[in-house]
């Protein structure tokens, strides 16, 4: 990191190279396991399909954007809004 433009890079690039190994445990308890098993997993908890009604409700009260919606709604596996949700509104 000595290349990065801040202020105090060099350093930080040192204490990084020093201190390697608590902050390579530092992040990995900072990343979210996605990879744990399900097989046991109770009802409640597996993924299922997803209520557009919901979805855009929440968008709306979130005030979501156009973009953001479409996002949403193709990450939950929806590929156009439900017809109660504006848009443009």
């Amino acid at each position: 990191m000595p290349f990065l433009r801040l202020r105090g890079a060099a350093t930080m690039a040192t204490r990084l190279r020093e201190q390697r190994e608590q902050a390579l445990l530092f992040r990995q308890l900072t990343t979210i396991a996605v990879d744990a098993p399900l097989a046991t997993a109770q009802p409640g908890f597996l993924r299922t399909q997803a209520d557009a009604d919901m979805l855009g409700g929440l968008c709306e009260a979130l005030r979501f954007g156009p973009m953001t919606r479409r996002r949403l709604l193709a990450a939950a596996g929806l590929e156009s809004p439900p017809a109660s949700v504006n848009e443009f509104a």
